[in-house]
């Protein structure tokens, strides 16, 4: 009786660990996760920047110790 509960538990073990990977990353998908879109935003798409002359003000102003924000998407 001892080994059967013994098989059990592992049957149990390797089942649950045989489960497919049906995670998502919420933070991609806009309809689950939306942000608003400000006109200061960087946008990074794969390489190409926008709104890259807002990002070297910035940059500027942190090599100068001024107080700067920026939000990167």
């Amino acid at each position: 009786m001892k080994k059967l509960y013994v098989v059990l538990f592992f049957i149990i073990i390797i089942y649950g660990c045989d489960v497919p990977n049906q995670s998502q990353d919420i933070n991609m998908d806009p309809d689950i996760f939306p942000y608003p879109q400000l006109l200061e935003d960087i946008n990074d798409k794969q390489g190409e920047i926008e709104n890259k002359e807002r990002f070297e003000k910035f940059y500027n102003n942190v090599q100068q110790n001024k107080t700067d924000r920026i939000r990167i998407v």
